[in-house]
């Protein structure tokens, strides 16, 4: 549907079964006269709600959003989780190899964040010093570099954390 095709007399030509489809797939109610379920679907569509995925879909969107990372303008960049089981270097062996890294760098990255609350959270961590706090709390135990490979112009860092379990 097109941005001009969002009028309210639009969705009163729509039959009962297209306007209870329509707002099923959205998680909203379905039941209700015919107008009543007109002005739902002319809500839903101004508000842009968008169409509740099953857990299939949503395992796919996931594995399709985790391979896009892995694009990068050079080509794909191996799987760290799988591709990359061996080869990390530990943060007192490998710092000498670490890219440089300015603040503007990790500004960027941080508020590139998809959960703006959390870009938000992060970005005022680092500006406040935060950041380093949670290595010297021992929080993070240690940050591991892994080159790729020696015609990669990219590399991982994978970061060690400790962790309470509440079981």
């Amino acid at each position: 549907m097109s941005e001009n095709d969002t009028t309210i007399d639009t969705f009163k030509r729509w039959t009962v079964p297209v306007l209870q489809q329509y707002l099923g797939i959205r998680g909203l109610r379905t039941s209700g006269k015919k107008e009543e379920l007109v002005a739902l679907v002319y809500s839903a569509d101004l508000m842009k709600i968008k169409p509740v995925l099953t857990p299939a879909e949503e395992r796919k969107l996931k594995a399709d959003q985790y391979c896009d990372k892995l694009k990068a303008p050079k080509g794909i960049v191996p799987d760290p989780l799988i591709d990359l089981t061996s080869g990390w270097v530990t943060e007192s062996k490998g710092v000498s190899m670490w890219p440089p890294t300015m603040y503007y760098d990790i500004a960027t990255f941080l508020q590139k964040k998809e959960d703006k609350s959390l870009s938000d959270r992060l970005m005022k961590d680092y500006k406040e010093g935060k950041a380093y706090s949670y290595f010297t709390s021992g929080w993070l135990k240690e940050v591991h570099y892994h080159h790729i490979d020696s015609n990669s112009p990219y590399c991982f860092f994978e970061g060690r954390m400790y962790c309470i379990s509440t079981h």
